[in-house]
């Protein structure tokens, strides 16, 4: 008994060891390095410390907001009275929310065992979720901020050639965050001498270079970029200048008009194999709603695991001729897939009201993919887009060529927004 209890102390004090945070060059950054990329500090990105443990939102989990695919995924259940992390071998680790207490599969002690909340951002103890399942974890000090790294076994580099190719952005971000000098005032320019008959001295109608290259600090741009090609102020061809101190201004080239963008949120109709679209998805590091029909489950259990293992959302298509018969195998869908991905989901490709009242986030589109050429496709969902105000609901069927279409959006700047819990 005695050994047990000096181990547990022994493991005590080096976690602590591990998570305390020493003081660093500057308090108010700190980065978090995931694998071999350094993430653009963000609420859902950036640890915090508190208790002398460091804690990091749970969002950086989800590789759609990180970037990176740890193989751990998270949801809230009971109400939101519980958060659960799992893997898909099955090890679950669940923090309950109302009574700070933690609980793993395979009944192992949680240090710390108690989420914070920052806002509306719940921050997890980082040490805790890395250890459970088997990430790395490390902690440095630099010049420009504390850096936590995580990684797996997919990262290639070790912590010290890490540190050495992160300096340069490091010191980027922190020289960005310094607070800007303050300017100085310019000076009033003195007023121009008076000629000797009293009027003011007039600047000649043009001067030549000087002998050393110089220009007169006067001397308006001849470049063609002033003006429309063709177009001079004495009406002959190429490009002229106004006089030097009679007041015309040089004629500007029009403005041209912007290029309208659109914001998108995808979703995905499941015919057969969805890895050909999520491959598509990825490329364009894009996030969709996967909907796969309620009464076909089990049989799809792989591409629900594969839809939710690549950070997308998992969504029910209702099955029935009446509205209760929908409801009733969206309810009975709604356990399946919490047994197959050990979270719930309230995400239905429906309308009904039955639906909306029973607290499913009901999801319809207001664009679909049609056929043709990426080029007709695009053209026909710009058109919707661009007619409407507010983001535009797009939906695809799995078994439909996306990649050209997809490209297309991300090459025009077009946006791809991540599927939010909350009425569409």
């Amino acid at each position: 008994m005695a050994k047990k209890l000096i181990s547990l102390l022994c493991a005590l004090a080096l976690a602590i060891a591990l998570m305390a945070l020493p003081a660093s060059a500057d308090e108010d950054l700190f980065f978090l390095a995931l694998n071999d990329t350094l993430p653009a500090a963000s609420s859902q990105i950036t640890p915090i410390q508190t208790g002398g443990w460091i804690y990091v939102p749970a969002s950086v989990f989800n590789n759609r907001v990180s970037g990176v695919n740890f193989g751990v995924y998270y949801g809230f259940t009971d109400n939101n009275e519980s958060l659960i992390f799992y893997n898909l071998s099955g090890k679950t680790l669940t923090f309950d929310l109302v009574n700070n207490t933690a609980s793993t599969s395979t009944g192992e002690s949680v240090m710390p065992g108690r989420p914070v909340w920052r806002g509306s951002t719940c921050y997890v103890p980082a040490y805790a979720v890395c250890s459970f399942f088997g990430l790395s974890y490390s902690f440095y000090s630099t010049d420009y901020g504390s850096l936590l790294r995580i990684k797996d076994g997919n990262a290639r580099l070790s912590d010290s050639a890490f540190l050495s190719s992160a300096e340069s952005l490091m010191r980027s971000r922190y020289n960005a965050a310094q607070p800007a000098p303050v300017q100085p005032s310019t000076p009033a320019q003195p007023s121009s001498p008076s000629s000797p008959n009293g009027g003011q001295s007039t600047a000649p109608a043009s001067t030549p270079s000087n002998s050393s290259g110089g220009q007169t600090a006067n001397r308006p741009s001849s470049s063609s970029a002033s003006r429309p090609a063709g177009n001079s102020s004495s009406g002959s061809s190429g490009n002229s200048t106004s006089p030097i101190g009679d007041g015309t201004q040089t004629a500007q080239a029009p403005e041209p008009e912007p290029v309208k963008t659109f914001s998108l949120y995808l979703g995905l109709r499941a015919w057969g194999d969805v890895t050909p679209a999520l491959d598509a998805l990825a490329a364009v590091n894009a996030t969709a709603i996967v909907f796969f029909p309620a009464n076909q489950l089990d049989a799809s259990a792989d591409q629900i695991r594969q839809a939710a293992g690549r950070g997308h959302r998992v969504g029910l298509v209702p099955v029935g001729d009446t509205p209760a018969q929908r409801l009733e195998s969206v309810q009975a869908g709604s356990q399946t897939l919490a047994r197959i991905l050990r979270q719930e989901t309230w995400f239905v490709l429906a309308d009904d009201k039955e639906l909306t009242e029973a607290g499913y986030l009901t999801w319809s589109a207001t664009a679909t993919v049609p056929g043709g050429s990426d080029a007709d496709k695009y053209q026909a969902i710009y058109n919707i887009a661009t007619a409407r105000t507010g983001a535009t609901r797009l939906l695809a069927g799995s078994d439909q060529p996306l990649s050209g279409l997809l490209r297309h959006f991300a090459q025009d700047g077009d946006t791809f927004l991540a599927p939010r819990e909350t009425k569409y």
